[in-house]
Order: C-alpha cells, then structure tokens, then sequence
C-alpha cells in the first residue's frame, strides 16, 4: 500500500491542481457544490476556507478516496489540504500518525504554493475522527487535527486544527 501512496498522490494532486485553476464565469469562490460539500480547518491558528471542495474515489488501482479542500492563491497557484483514507473506511477514529501495518491506514497532507511536492508538510500526528460514511450515496463526514512533518528537512512544520469535512466524492 505504501509503495501506490506516492504515485497515488502525484495523481490526485495534478487532478487537484486542474480542477482549482478552471476558472468559470461565475467565480463567486463558493464550493463546486455548496449543498453537498463543506470543508473547514485552521492552518496555525487562521480559518483556512477552501473555494473547492472536492472527493474522488480511485476505483483502479487503490480503492483510496481523496478528500480536498483548495483554495487560489493566483492564476497559477493553490494551497490546500489532502485526506487519503480507504475506500471501505467505516466510521471511527484513526490516527494519522503514519502507520502502514494499521487496519486502515490514513494519510494527510497540507500543501502551499511556495512548497514543492516534496517540501509538502505531511501529517506525522494527529487523528481522524469519520462520523459517517455511505458508500450508496458517497458522502463521508468527519473531523480532523494534525501536525505536519515536511518530507525535506528545509520545509516548514503546519498544525491544522479544528477541521471538519463532509464531502460527497466521484469515482474515477
């Protein structure tokens, strides 16, 4: 499972970055859909509101939903946050200290626009808290707190706190 998460991540985050940078006529930096989707954290201590909330669900390779809540920071540019966990997830709590031999391995990271992929700040403590998860109707909801690692030794340490998510995710 380890050796898919970096491919995996590679995927989802260009997947992200593209869906982030699309710009509409309407760009009222509301969620793709608000009635469904939500996403709310602090970064340090400052309300993190994401413009784009999104799920996906790899049904190919990995069986991992991907939930993401971005925001532009230019034309070019986004920040955000990634959950991974399991596809077949139930609801629970789950550490996000890195843990490859758990039942249910989760993962979380935070990206900036200054960060290269590699200098993304990785979640090394911390825990996921699923409320529910419905995989008929593809809606999961949870809350969630972590504290980042980055995977260069130059990048910087970001605690997230206080966050929450409920996301209705597509497969593809």
């Amino acid at each position: 499972m380890k050796l898919l998460i970096k491919p995996l991540m590679l995927l989802f985050l260009f997947i992200s970055t593209v869906a982030t940078s699309c710009s509409g006529d309407d760009d009222n930096n509301q969620d793709q859909n608000p009635s469904t989707n939500s996403f709310f954290c602090k970064v340090d201590g400052a309300d993190f509101n994401p413009q784009f909330v999104s799920g996906f669900n790899s049904t190919i390779s990995s069986n991992t939903i991907l939930i993401n809540g971005a925001k532009s920071i230019s034309a070019t540019q986004t920040t955000g946050i990634n959950i991974f966990v399991p596809n077949n997830i139930p609801a629970g709590t789950y550490s996000l200290t890195p843990d490859a031999t758990a039942d249910y391995y989760v993962y979380a990271q935070y990206y900036t626009p200054n960060d290269e992929f590699e200098n993304t700040g990785e979640s090394a403590t911390g825990s996921l808290v699923i409320t529910e998860h419905n995989t008929e109707t593809k809606i999961i909801t949870g809350t969630f707190n972590f504290t980042t690692n980055p995977t260069a030794a130059t990048g910087a340490t970001y605690s997230i706190t206080e966050g929450t998510f409920t996301i209705k995710y597509s497969d593809i």
